[in-house]
């Protein structure tokens, strides 16, 4: 069997920005398949922009769920106006979306899985987004 080195490696960077996908919500998995021969070897994966799970809670200020985590019925709170809600699984599939004029909803998602979902509200270009948690 073969071991690496410290020589052994080798460093490799994909730019997919330049195939079109600026923007998208994109899953990494890697796979080896070496009919029962040596280990697979992969170390030090860096992957550059915005984590659908590790929202920076910090750089929202103006919209609010409550209570958040919850069973599937809460409210959100903002000060803005003509608002659009949309929610997405933590996958990027929209499960939620409504245009409104109020800044203050009733929603129900107590038909849905328990996980984290991902809250964003946008009005005149402005764009917020939250995690939202159902138990």
């Amino acid at each position: 069997p073969w071991n690496p080195t410290c020589g052994s490696w080798l460093r490799d960077s994909i730019d997919l920005s330049s195939l079109g996908l600026n923007g998208d919500t994109m899953i990494f998995r890697f796979a080896a398949i070496n009919d029962y021969g040596n280990k697979f070897y992969l170390d030090n994966i860096n992957i550059n922009g915005q984590s659908l799970l590790n929202i920076d809670d910090k750089l929202i200020s103006n919209t609010v769920i409550f209570p958040n985590p919850n069973k599937g019925n809460f409210k959100i709170r903002t000060d803005l106006n003509n608002i659009e809600v949309k929610i997405s699984t933590s996958l990027g599939k929209s499960i939620y979306n409504k245009k409104t004029d109020e800044g203050s909803q009733k929603i129900n998602l107590s038909g849905y899985p328990k996980g984290i979902y991902i809250l964003e509200v946008n009005s005149n270009g402005y764009k917020e987004q939250k995690k939202l948690i159902i138990q």
